[in-house]
């Protein structure tokens, strides 16, 4: 429903705003009111959120909401009652029916230059900001796209790609593009209904993955690193002995993998049963949103049997500007640039990063192209700082990132210029780069790194992984002990503590990056709660504001020490 109403918006020649549903309350009314939005197409979940706003919503005179006989969720009468006269409710089974009755009626063809998007940032650093995209930069971004993937899958009639990350991402979006234009089938999903795993499924229920049984898949880091640590959980509740046979024969794999050389023996014997846990046909794996760990990556291309393609984009280029490409057998690197991108690394002196470093030049990434994004919607300030037109008319994008360049052409993001702080030593961190290590860690769900101006370590904020902790608390002899209990415990924090270390020192992280304290909270840091976006990157300043005490508290009093010279 949302994609055939954005295909009607770009018919009609309107601009069509995106929104995510987890931006809250404030950050809702100040998108609409921003963009000055007269109709809203919801979901029948969101209409008591559009309820509750309307007396804030000025402009808005119609709602849609999703009625579709098809649709996961009915509408019930509480949510579609007490809105304002004001604003008028149509379902959009009322409009595909009104639709279809209506004489064929000829629209007038959009210029290329008129506006087409507006898409707001997801927000991780602070207030999204909204990205104007016109007809001709989103045609050429698609088109990026569309020659990118044809290049790895060749025929499009055979393959189903499942689609369960929000439309409001532009991930998401060029990625169904792409599907719409060349016949791909699309498999819609949910993040509560994905997997065996998923929190939505009740007992029994078979998971839309298994049910659609996809050839390729987009997703995000996170997802990855929790998958892994899921075969890993399995495993151990057999036997210690499978684990290590286990660990023996990926590692084994990835070793000739890494050579251009294929396993047929342990794919039959070993991914072949992970393989089916995720509908048995997957070929292709599209990472992007936030950089993949290295090791994930070798682990999950082994684990899986699958092409797993890292790109690299953001939504003020509409999508992917780098990607691997089908010879690139590399780990922890997101490929070259695409047709038509334009790339530029330039120096930051405060970061220590210059396109003359060796053995690879360095620098942050600078994008420019027909795909660039025209600016910030409303926020010229903004807009001048992040965007650049030279002489010749390209539009580059500054994206903040830190790049390196190999003699292949292709790029590994080393760094962001917002994750990067100084300790009271002189030394600068990391702080993007310390949390991809440590989430690898087995009782890490997430974490966030923090750091004070006058501090000369690191402490770090940790969501636990629930099974991994309740397992160590019965270990421990916690018998009958709430989440809540645990994450308080003195022993819990100890071990916990003890195995992010170990993760660091293993992932080469030095003395300094490595957190020196830690605190275990009970929520889980989800899309919903607003502590991630939308492609489950960590919104720093939402979980800083949220566990200010418990941040505070590692800075000031005594907690869990770890001597991280030895």
């Amino acid at each position: 429903e949302w994609f055939l109403s954005a295909q009607a918006v770009a018919k009609l020649g309107a601009t069509l705003v995106t929104l995510f549903p987890n931006l809250g309350d404030e950050g809702l009314v100040h998108g609409i009111n921003q963009t000055e939005v007269q109709l809203a197409i919801v979901s029948c979940d969101l209409m008591p959120t559009i309820r509750r706003l309307s007396a804030r919503l000025p402009t808005l005179r119609t709602v849609i909401y999703i009625d579709h006989k098809n649709a996961a969720k009915v509408v019930t009468d509480s949510q579609i009652n007490g809105f304002p006269d004001t604003i008028r409710l149509i379902s959009l089974r009322n409009v595909e029916t009104t639709g279809a009755q209506l004489p064929d009626t000829p629209f007038k063809t959009p210029h290329l230059d008129d506006p087409f998007l507006i898409m707001y940032t997801s927000g991780t650093t602070g207030a999204p900001k909204a990205a104007i995209a016109t007809h001709r930069q989103m045609m050429e971004g698609s088109a990026r796209a569309l020659l990118s993937v044809i290049s790895w899958i060749g025929d499009t009639r055979s393959h189903t790609f499942v689609a369960y990350l929000p439309l409001a991402h532009i991930l998401e979006l060029t990625q169904e593009f792409v599907c719409f234009y060349t016949g791909i089938r699309i498999g819609y999903s949910s993040p509560f209904t994905l997997t065996d795993t998923a929190p939505g499924l009740v007992r029994g229920q078979v998971s839309d993955i298994k049910l659609l049984q996809p050839t390729i898949m987009t997703t995000v880091p996170l997802v990855l690193d929790r998958l892994l640590k899921e075969v890993g959980d399995k495993l151990k509740a057999r036997s210690k002995i499978l684990v290590n046979l286990f660990g023996y024969l990926i590692d084994y794999k990835t070793k000739w993998t890494r050579l251009g050389y294929r396993c047929p023996i342990i794919n039959h014997v070993v991914c072949r049963k992970v393989r089916e846990q995720l509908g048995g046909r997957l070929e292709i794996v599209n990472a992007g949103g936030a950089p993949l760990n290295s090791t994930t990556q070798s682990h999950i291309k082994a684990l899986l049997d699958v092409i797993l393609v890292q790109a690299y984009g953001a939504t003020e280029t509409l999508g992917a500007v780098l990607c691997m490409d089908s010879g690139d057998l590399s780990n922890g690197r997101v490929g070259g640039p695409l047709s038509g991108v334009k790339l530029r690394l330039t120096g930051w002196d405060e970061g220590g990063y210059h396109p003359s470093d060796t053995p690879h030049p360095r620098g942050e990434i600078v994008i420019g192209g027909q795909s660039v994004v025209t600016g910030y919607y409303g926020s010229p300030d903004q807009t001048r700082e992040a965007f650049r037109v030279n002489s010749r008319g390209v539009r580059w994008f500054h994206t903040g990132d830190i790049g390196e360049l190999y003699p292949d052409g292709t790029v590994r993001i080393v760094d962001r210029r917002t994750d990067l702080h100084k300790l009271q030593n002189g030394e600068y961190v990391s702080l993007g780069k310390i949390e991809a290590a440590l989430k690898s860690c087995p009782h890490v769900d997430n974490v966030c790194v923090c750091w004070r101006v006058n501090a000369p370590y690191l402490t770090a904020l940790i969501s636990p992984n629930r099974k991994r902790v309740l397992k160590l608390s019965h270990d421990l002899g916690l018998n009958g002990v709430t989440i809540d209990d645990i994450v308080g415990n003195e022993a819990v924090i100890r071990r916990v503590f003890e195995a992010v270390v170990q993760t660091g020192r293993e992932a080469g992280l030095g003395t300094k990056e490595i957190p020196v304290r830690i605190a275990l909270v009970a929520d889980e840091w989800t899309p919903d709660n607003d502590l991630l976006t939308a492609a489950m990157k960590l919104k720093r300043r939402n979980v800083e504001k949220r566990y200010h005490k418990e941040i505070n508290d590692l800075f000031t009093r005594d907690g869990v020490v770890c001597n991280n010279t030895s």
